[in-house]
C-alpha cells in the first residue's frame, strides 16, 4: 500500500495539529462557562482523550494495523459495517464544520480591516479538495515539512504573551462551582476526541515501532501546549476573556517587546493560520475515505466533490450564526460526538481483543 503515513508524521499531527483546532473559539467559550477554572475543563477533556488514545493504539495493534473497513467486514455483517462507516462519514463532515468556520472567521478578523467577501475564503476549499485527492502520504509529508512553521508560530505567540498576563486572575484554582467545571468539560468535547483520527489511520501507517507507544510522548507535548495556551489566555484577558473570541492569536500584542519592534506577531499568526489549513483538512480526508469504502466510487473525485460541496453549503448557510451553532452543537450534537468519538471506538476495541482474527497489515 503506497498511500501511507509514517509514525513520525503521526507524532507531528498529534503534537502540533491537535492544538490548532482549540485556539480560536474554545478559550472564550470555556471562560464564559467556568471563568478562571476554564483550563480545568480542557484538562479533563485531555485526560479523557488520553484514555481514548490508549484504547486506539491497543485496537490498532489488535488488528495488526489492518484497514478498519476490512476489520469491520470480518467482525460484523457487511450491511452493518457499511452503516457504521457511512455514519462516520457524516460524523467527520459535521466535525470538520467547526474548525472550518473558526478558520474563516479568524482570518477575516485578524488580517482584514473590513469584512471581506465570502469568496475570499473559497480558495481553502480548493486546497482541501486537492489534499483529499492526493491522500495520506502527501498530507503527512506536508505536515512534516511545515513543522518548523508551527514551532515558530506557536512558540513566539506563547513567549510574547507569557509576561503580559496577570496570573493571580487564575486564583483560586477551583474558583467555580464544580458543576460549572463539569458542564464546561462536557461542552468542550465538541473540540476534542482527536485520537479518533489515529484509529482511522489504521492500515495506512508504515513501519510501526514499539506498538506506537511513542505517540503518547507527542500527546504529552500537545497537552502541555494546549493547557499553557489556555492559562496564558485567561491571564492576559481575565474578566473580559468570555468576550474574546478569536483573540488567542492577538494576545501577544500586549507584549512590551512589540511596542519597540512592531507587530511582527502577525507573522506568527499567519504561520499558525497556514498550519490550521492542514489540520482542518484531516476530518475531510476521513469523510472521503469512509464514503469511498461505502460506495466504492469508480472515479476518485466523486467523494471529494460530495464532501467539499456539503462543507461549502454548511459554511454559507451557518456562517452568520456561528456562535448560535456552537451552542447548538455543545447542547445537542455533543451526544452524537460522544457516541462516535468514545463509545463506538471502545466497543470496537472490546470486539477486537476477544481473539486473533488474523488480519493482514496495511
Amino acid at each position: 500500500m503506497t498511500n501511507q503515513i509514517s509514525q513520525k508524521q503521526l507524532s507531528i499531527i498529534i503534537g502540533a495539529g491537535f492544538t490548532l483546532t482549540k485556539i480560536y473559539v474554545m478559550p472564550a467559550f470555556l471562560s464564559n462557562i467556568a471563568s478562571e477554572s476554564m483550563w480545568l475543563c480542557a484538562l479533563l477533556s485531555i485526560i479523557l482523550d488520553f484514555f481514548l488514545l490508549s484504547i486506539v493504539l491497543k485496537t490498532i495493534n489488535n488488528v495488526n494495523n489492518a484497514p478498519l473497513y476490512d476489520v469491520g467486514n470480518a467482525l460484523y455483517t457487511a450491511p452493518v459495517n457499511k452503516c457504521i462507516t457511512l455514519l462516520y462519514a457524516i460524523f467527520f463532515m459535521v466535525k470538520a464544520f467547526i474548525p472550518i468556520v473558526e478558520q474563516k472567521n479568524s482570518i477575516e478578523l485578524t488580517f482584514y480591516e473590513t469584512e471581506p467577501s465570502l469568496l475570499t475564503f473559497m480558495p481553502f476549499f480548493i486546497v482541501a479538495f486537492y489534499v483529499i485527492i492526493k491522500g495520506f502520504k502527501p498530507f503527512g509529508r506536508s505536515y512534516e515539512m511545515c513543522l518548523w512553521v508551527y514551532l515558530f508560530g506557536m512558540l513566539s505567540i506563547l513567549l510574547l504573551s507569557l509576561f503580559a498576563g496577570d496570573y493571580t486572575a487564575l486564583l483560586p484554582i477551583i474558583g467555580e462551582n464544580p458543576t460549572r467545571i463539569l458542564t464546561g468539560f462536557l461542552k468542550s468535547l465538541i473540540w476534542f476526541g482527536d485520537p479518533i483520527y489515529i484509529l482511522f489511520f489504521s492500515g495506512y501507517i508504515s513501519n510501526i515501532k514499539n506498538k506506537l507507544k511513542g505517540l503518547k510522548k507527542s500527546y504529552l507535548i500537545y497537552s502541555v501546549t494546549t493547557i499553557s495556551l489556555l492559562v496564558i489566555f485567561y491571564a492576559v484577558f481575565s474578566t473580559i476573556a468570555p468576550r474574546q473570541y478569536y483573540a488567542t492569536l492577538k494576545m501577544s500584542k500586549y507584549s512590551i517587546a512589540l511596542s519597540n519592534i512592531g507587530r511582527f506577531d502577525y507573522i506568527s499568526a499567519f504561520m499558525l493560520a497556514a498550519m490550521c489549513v492542514f489540520q482542518t483538512c484531516l476530518p475531510l480526508l476521513f469523510a472521503n475515505l469512509c464514503l469511498n469504502k461505502c460506495f466504492n466510487f469508480k472515479r476518485p473525485f466523486v467523494a471529494p466533490i460530495i464532501v467539499i460541496t456539503l462543507e461549502v453549503v454548511f459554511t454559507v448557510l451557518l456562517q452568520n450564526s456561528f456562535l448560535t451553532t456552537i451552542e447548538f452543537f455543545s447542547n445537542y450534537v455533543i451526544w452524537f460526538f460522544i457516541i462516535m468519538n468514545y463509545i463506538l471506538p471502545f466497543i470496537f476495541y472490546l470486539t477486537t481483543r476477544r481473539k486473533s482474527y488474523g488480519f493482514q497489515a496495511g
